[in-house]
């Protein structure tokens, strides 16, 4: 398959997410067109390039402190989703554009995915690939798209709805923790799902931070995103290109901000955690019923006027933030019954502690 074919995998659904330190706080903006007088650059994570004369409106679901973007849209139905892939090829340490730079600058430039294609190795040629990616410990690495393991399971996922694959398919593929019924983020030290949990050691040091489903209609695309991280305890909400992203507070940054949705949700996420399948349980078909509602919405307004769908994106992020205020009351309310491994406590004290997230 080439690489080309990979960004366009399914023509009327894609979904992505992507992972990373359990605090890299995770930003989704829209940028507007926009036009550059001759002779403007532009400051990529590292390095500054020369700006082309016009940039295209772009969705971006991106770490908080890169320029660049884990997964995005463009105003043209190219969707991109980047993945770390760890190579015999030696990485460059010097900085140069990272994975997530090149990402975001084929959304801004290309009308297509093979126009993607074709500014990405451009610019891969012209300037090269390095740098840093990562947040509170240095990380260097390629990109691609996908890695093995999850790629697998997700295909066979959707191999099974073959013909039926709806919006709310690709939702449970990005909430998939596998097979196995008496699941827990607590008890593998290398278990890497689809929907990815932190957890002790090197192999288990990232996590989901983030999910997109895009509808590739060809009037107008719908995005659901959860602008919070673990699918499995998020809401997926709507948004569209020509549109603001619903107030969600300041940008984050890396430590724990009330003020911030990304960090609001973290508390719901890391108490659900302390005893995963009894507090997951008690929100997890009212956040079904109401992401089905919001899912059924979008798609009715979708060739709305952009003030109705801006109104109903700003109603569903509100009615979003408001139960999980609630589920987090419930599940303090309810005592932990499962106790979790050492190592697995001591990993999770230690995101909470460099966060300065509040005591639960």
């Amino acid at each position: 398959m080439s690489y080309a074919d990979q960004l366009q995998i399914c023509p009327t659904q894609t979904n992505y997410k992507f992972v990373i330190d359990p605090n890299e706080a995770h930003h989704v903006v829209n940028l507007s067109r926009a036009q550059y007088p001759p002779g403007a650059r532009v400051q990529c994570t590292y390095i500054e390039i020369p700006q082309v004369a016009e940039t295209y409106a772009v969705l971006l679901a991106k770490p908080f402190w890169i320029w660049g973007a884990e997964m995005g849209a463009n105003e043209f139905g190219v969707v991109i989703g980047n993945e770390a892939v760890f190579t015999k090829i030696p990485y460059e340490k010097k900085g140069a554009l990272i994975g997530m730079d090149l990402l975001r600058l084929a959304l801004e430039r290309a009308q297509s995915a093979r126009a993607a294609l074709n500014v990405i190795t451009a610019l891969l040629a012209q300037y090269g690939q390095g740098g840093n990616c990562g947040f509170q410990h240095a990380s260097y690495y390629h990109n691609s798209f996908l890695s093995n393991e999850r790629q697998c399971r997700t295909t066979d996922m959707l191999n099974t709805q073959r013909g039926t694959i709806t919006m709310e398919a690709m939702m449970r593929a990005l909430r998939d923790h596998g097979a196995k019924a008496d699941w827990s983020p607590a008890h593998s030290l290398t278990a890497f799902d689809v929907c990815a949990h932190a957890g002790y050691g090197p192999i288990r040091a990232t996590q989901t931070t983030g999910s997109m489903v895009s509808q590739l209609a060809p009037a107008r695309q719908t995005h659901l995103v959860t602008a919070t991280a673990a699918p499995c305890a998020s809401i997926f909400k709507p948004v569209w290109l020509d549109m603001e992203i619903p107030d969600t507070g300041p940008a984050p940054q890396g430590t724990y901000d009330a003020q911030t949705l990304f960090w609001r949700h973290e508390q719901l996420h890391r108490a659900t955690l302390r005893d995963y399948a009894a507090r997951h349980a008690l929100y997890r078909d009212e956040r079904d019923a109401l992401e089905r509602e919001f899912v059924r919405g979008a798609l009715e307004c979708a060739d709305a006027p952009p003030e109705t769908r801006n109104a109903y994106a700003r109603a569903c992020f509100a009615r979003a933030d408001a139960a999980e205020r609630a589920w987090l009351e419930k599940i303090r309310a309810a005592q932990p019954h499962a106790s979790r491994h050492v190592l697995y406590e001591r990993a999770w004290k230690k995101f909470n502690r460099t966060a300065n997230m509040p005591a639960e």
